[in-house]
């Protein structure tokens, strides 16, 4: 497998290393047995030849440094991350979706910290919980090693918050029970309100380009379209991201259709 790695810290001790990664098809975790020198940073291009196995529920590429057959390597850096894929905590019980998007990475918006505020910090190798606004609860797990977070103030409110799907059901009872969001970095917690975005529409030729301004957060974009102002508006295209830049979106053809209205949403 080729793909990029989305989370930040290696997630074992010792001799061991362990990467989640990703590619236009989904993620996997990558752990490596003898990988100590193996410690690629986030949005490096890492390819990986091995068995593929399992552990407590979730899939894994498993290799041995000691196998002349398993390979690995970091092909390129600075690589942007892929789309974060936008979850709600009400879909730990669809399990095709949850299955679909384990190991990749994911956002949840509008979510609330129990316990958080205050003086409370975060603490590696723990379990926080966060809910909607309806009090529906889901797992954030910081590992055992990520020390990076250690002391950081756990926010009563997130406005967003970015990590892997993981799973850890080592009761192999109920599927849905081991469903996590591993954090590995702070920043992936963002507190303060994204700026509102704001859109603009010339025509090239035909072609309706559409441009918005630059977020400060790595949100993906969905580009929706109506015939009326008033809606209803229909998305014509989502997983757009642009990392601290302009964002753009063609239309090809829109201007030979009858008069539309587009709306930008992020996330």
């Amino acid at each position: 497998m080729t793909g990029v790695v989305i989370t930040a810290t290696n997630e074992t001790s010792g001799n061991t290393s362990s990467y989640y990664i990703q590619d236009d098809t989904g993620g996997i975790n990558l752990f490596i047995s003898g990988g100590q020198n193996f410690r690629p940073q986030i949005g490096d291009l890492v390819t990986a030849t091995g068995p593929l196995q399992s552990f407590n529920d979730s899939l894994e590429l498993s290799l041995l440094t000691s196998n002349p057959f398993h390979t690995f390597s970091v092909l390129s850096s600075g690589n942007p991350l892929p789309a974060a894929k936008v979850l709600s905590p009400t879909a730990t019980n669809n399990v095709p979706l949850m299955e679909g998007l384990e190991s990749s990475l994911v956002m949840m918006t509008n979510v609330y910290f129990v316990n958080g505020g205050g003086t409370n910090k975060f603490l590696h190798g723990k379990t926080y919980v966060i809910t909607n606004s309806s009090g529906v609860g889901f797992n954030v797990f910081l590992g055992t090693v990520m020390s990076n977070l250690d002391g950081m103030a756990i926010p009563p409110f997130a406005w967003t918050i970015s990590g892997a799907l993981s799973q850890f059901n080592s009761a192999n009872t109920n599927l849905t029970a081991g469903y996590e969001l591993l954090v590995t970095r702070y920043q992936d917690i963002v507190t303060t309100p994204p700026a509102a975005v704001t859109a603009t529409a010339g025509l090239s030729g035909a072609d309706i380009n559409l441009g918005w301004n630059a977020q400060t957060n790595i949100y993906p974009y969905s580009v929706f379209a109506a015939a009326n102002a008033a809606g209803p508006y229909s998305q014509i295209f989502s997983g757009l991201v642009f990392t601290n830049t302009s964002g753009a979106f063609t239309v090809t053809n829109g201007g030979s259709s009858p008069m539309q209205f587009f709306k930008i949403s992020s996330p």
